[in-house]
């Protein structure tokens, strides 16, 4: 705020104290040099009165200044802080989200993973119920077949069973051979033990039923039976034969028999 100069202030004091007499009817010749001069103090205390009130205004006006200033940097600070706040609020929320999506995007590929892994086995496998099914109806023809030798009457059923064969292998149904192979639990299932000096032990012998795979699982192991190393034959034990009424005596030598005169021999 301009500050109003000195001489400008006692001009007015001046003009209103000739107001003032004029407003009282006096006229110039009246005004003394006396009412000049208290005039021109009373000038003089009014534009002093006015300077420390200018002053006291200007000084006022800086301290609300200074406190509207100091009001507005603290609304500014807790503006600020309040959007840092929501910022960290807002960046926590995306974080969050964000995580979430992860998560969301693993869950996925892997239900795609696990789907894509069911099709593939349901493809692969998925005729396994089915061979289940029609495999002991195979063995039947297979035991027919067996019993009738060469009839050329069952030349139709041996036909069926090696079509029956071609179909189950196009579905990459195949059967194993476990004949003289070493006994494996994973693929033979055995049904008993023979003993056998002509195989090693665990070795399969015998096969009842067939093995089949589908694809590299099995569907049916082989029903075997298994060799195993023949017993040893029980040691006999000979006791000795008892004599007529002569008990030997094992520490005595026996009596050699006398020798024989040869014949022409002479005796002095």
């Amino acid at each position: 705020m301009a500050q109003t100069p000195k001489k400008t202030v006692l001009e007015s004091a001046l003009e209103d104290a000739v107001a003032a007499v004029e407003q009282r009817g006096a006229s110039e010749a009246d005004i003394t040099p006396e009412v000049v001069d208290l005039s021109e103090a009373e000038a003089a205390e009014a534009a002093e009165a006015a300077e420390v009130a200018e002053a006291a205004e200007a000084a006022e006006a800086a301290e609300a200044a200074e406190a509207a200033e100091a009001e507005a940097l603290t609304e500014a600070r807790a503006a600020l802080e309040a959007a840092e706040a929501q910022i960290k609020q807002l960046t926590d929320e995306v974080e969050k989200w964000k995580a979430q999506a992860y998560r969301r995007a693993a869950d996925l590929e892997n239900l795609r993973r696990r789907s894509q892994q069911a099709q593939d086995e349901l493809r692969k496998y998925g005729s396994e119920g089915l061979l289940k099914a029609i495999l002991p109806v195979a063995d039947n023809l297979e035991r027919a077949a067996e019993h009738a030798g060469e009839d050329p009457i069952f030349d139709g059923v041996r036909m069926v069973i090696r079509q029956l064969y071609q179909i189950l292998g196009n579905y990459n149904a195949k059967s194993f051979d476990a004949l003289h192979q070493p006994f494996d639990p994973q693929f033979h299932e055995a049904m008993s033990q023979v003993e056998s000096a002509d195989h090693p032990p665990n070795t399969v012998v015998q096969v009842f039923q067939k093995g089949w795979k589908l694809h590299d699982r099995l569907v049916r192991p082989a029903m075997v039976i298994v060799s195993k190393a023949p017993a040893a034959p029980p040691v006999e034990i000979v006791e000795p034969e008892p004599t007529d009424g002569v008990e030997e005596n094992p520490t005595q030598p026996a009596l050699e028999p006398a020798a024989e005169d040869e014949p022409g021999s002479t005796q002095d």
